[in-house]
């Protein structure tokens, strides 16, 4: 369970919101597709929510559309987005590495010595 829960992590996963009548029916499909959705939730009588990884989010838009069902994106959660994100931070990466860089740098330097002689 600890695997699947991280790999799902790594390879980034969005939780979606499904808005319509036959959102049942578009579960049904996706498990026929053997499209892999977890944490189903019921919010209301036409809303539910769940978990899809982001290959299958792609695979999962042509099914709702037969199923005359909306699907929202809520949160996008994983390795894989705070990659994308950081990819436009280009500046940031770099001045956290060189910080990285830094502080191993000032650790091998010895900084003060001390020494304490017991009085005879």
């Amino acid at each position: 369970m600890l695997f699947i829960k991280l790999w799902n992590y790594l390879s980034g996963y969005v939780i979606i919101k499904i808005v319509g009548e036959y959102g049942e029916r578009l579960l049904n499909q996706a498990a026929l597709q053997n499209l892999y959705l977890w944490d189903i939730r019921r919010q209301s009588g036409n809303v539910l929510t769940c978990k899809v990884s982001v290959r299958n989010f792609f695979k999962l838009a042509p099914l709702a559309k037969k199923a005359r069902c909306r699907i929202y994106i809520v949160q996008r959660v994983g390795l894989f987005f705070i990659i994308l994100k950081l990819r436009k931070r280009k500046w940031f990466l770099l001045g956290a590495l060189l910080f990285i860089a830094a502080v191993y740098l000032m650790s091998s330097f010895i900084w003060s010595i001390e020494i304490v002689c017991p009085d005879d």
